[in-house]
């Protein structure tokens, strides 16, 4: 959901340029398949802490354990949290910190009273909703705004490419395709 609002908000300040993200990731993905899955399944690793370990040691291991929790928790928990705490607020009047306390109780809960089954239901439970919600807002918005026709009428035509000049501040094409 956080990627859904940056991306919507980098879109409409920048342009379409910000999509190769999105537009890349499969890719890598399926490279990353095909290269590394096989190197994984014969030596046996599952995780990249445990092939640091097998390839240098145990401290390397847990070094970088530590350093991705961290980064996973100042990047990406803190994030969602004030973006959850934002809509309680906007919603309900609920206080930042008290909405974003109550979501840690509620998250910690149900994860440690249902396990891994409760956290596998919630994700498929939100991906339909985000789907969901997505095409509706799509759905509402084209409707609102007179179609696919109107978005390029009001848009400026720097918004519109997918490749930047080499000068532009935020994407520019050379950045993306290296």
């Amino acid at each position: 959901t956080s990627a859904t609002v940056g991306l919507a908000g980098s879109g409409s300040r920048i342009g379409m340029c910000v999509s190769w993200g999105e537009w890349l990731s499969p890719l890598c993905i399926l490279l990353l398949g095909w290269f590394f899955l096989p190197f994984y399944l014969s030596t046996g690793v599952f995780t990249m802490p445990e092939f640091l370990e097998r390839r240098f040691s145990r401290p390397i291991r847990v070094y970088y354990s530590c350093l991705l929790l961290v980064m996973y928790v100042t990047t990406k928990v803190s994030v969602a949290l004030y973006a959850g705490a934002i809509v309680l607020n906007q919603t309900g009047g609920l206080q930042i910190w008290k909405g974003a306390a109550g979501l840690v109780c509620a998250t910690g809960c149900y994860t440690v009273i249902g396990g891994m089954r409760a956290v596998i239901y919630t994700e498929v439970l939100q991906t339909v909703v985000l789907i969901a919600g997505g095409l509706l807002l799509l759905a509402f918005s084209m409707q609102r705004i007179g179609g696919w026709d109107q978005i390029w009428i009001n848009v400026p035509p720097s918004h519109s490419h997918l490749f930047q000049p080499p000068s532009h501040a935020d994407f520019p094409f050379t950045g993306v395709l290296l």
